[in-house]
């Protein structure tokens, strides 16, 4: 059991390790991280999940009592972290919003899906193409909602409908998804198109994993580290405790579901949460600092719970 802990850790982060040194050796700049990173997030990352979904018949895809686990177990940890802010660290609105983002949102596209991939093999990346949808469209979209009306009031409800809704016909991992379940609905694609895109979706796992190393080595601890271990522990530890008690008492997964529920919660931030951050200017040196300091501590979440579910599945 332990042996296979470590055939499904050290692939994960022995792939962000490589993307670290490849910085700190200077063998790849600040603009190589950036480029390499657009490469994952507009081509190789979509072209993944869209040949993913497009070959995975429509009945298996809505996965119900999945969505509803991992809605009720963000809902939870966003709902937490917005009144710890509020109540202890006396935060505004825009703050705490941005808090409950990154103390619920995980990286289930960047780095969910090639863990599921190694832990259970490639048919099991459905439920972090689920978990992301869900982040994108519902708690993405409450956090821009909650910093506009922080803002501005409910008078820019508009606004901050508009935002998000642009935002989300933006996001080339939503457009991955959608036209990967309408071809998996309507249409039968021809053979070149599908092998075109999982050729080009090979590219997103190793690469995605190096970007988050890459991203780790350009970090300053000293900087970005102050106000981000509060953060980094809930994230890491008490939300895997909310999905284990929603699974335990709420709804009714099959083993495999609950182990990529839980390892999912495990994971940091999505990088997509110090986007929002910095785009807002809200929160951005301690979002910064939970993203970096989040990724280097979820080697022991995500290794603690590989090894508790392998004795205790």
């Amino acid at each position: 059991m332990f042996s296979a802990v470590i055939a499904t850790s050290v692939p994960v982060f022995g792939c962000v390790i490589v993307g670290y040194l490849l910085v700190r050796a200077g063998f790849i700049g600040a603009e190589g991280v950036d480029i390499l990173n657009r490469l994952v997030f507009y081509a190789s990352f979509p072209a993944l999940l869209f040949s993913f979904l497009a070959r995975t018949p429509i009945a298996q895809i809505w996965q119900t009592t999945f969505l509803e686990t991992w809605f009720l177990s963000l809902a939870i940890m966003y709902g937490v972290a917005f009144l710890v802010s509020r109540l202890l660290w006396h935060s505004n609105t825009a703050e705490a919003s941005v808090r409950g983002m990154n103390c619920s949102c995980s990286s289930t596209a960047f780095m969910g899906v090639p863990l599921l991939v190694i832990a259970f093999g490639k048919e099991q990346a459905l439920p972090a193409i689920l978990a992301t949808i869900v982040i994108v469209t519902v708690f993405f979209g409450l956090t821009f909602a909650l910093i506009e009306s922080s803002r501005h009031g409910m008078a820019s409800s508009r606004k901050a409908l508009f935002l998000t809704v642009r935002s989300l016909v933006r996001n080339p991992l939503i457009l991955g998804v959608v036209f990967g379940v309408l071809s998996s609905a309507f249409v039968t694609l021809p053979k070149p198109i599908l092998s075109l895109t999982e050729l080009v979706g090979s590219a997103a796992i190793p690469c995605s994993l190096m970007t988050i190393g890459m991203f780790v080595a350009g970090q300053t601890a000293r900087e970005s580290v102050e106000g981000a271990i509060g953060p980094s522990l809930i994230k890491l530890i008490l939300h895997p405790l909310v999905t284990w008690g929603v699974i335990r008492w709420v709804t009714d997964l099959d083993s495999t579901s609950k182990a990529a529920a839980l390892l999912l919660s495990a994971l940091p931030p999505a990088t997509s949460c110090f986007v929002v951050a910095k785009q807002y200017n809200v929160l951005v040196a301690e979002t910064s600092g939970m993203t970096w300091l989040s990724t280097a501590l979820s080697v022991f979440s995500v290794v603690t719970i590989l090894f508790f579910w392998g004795a205790h599945p």
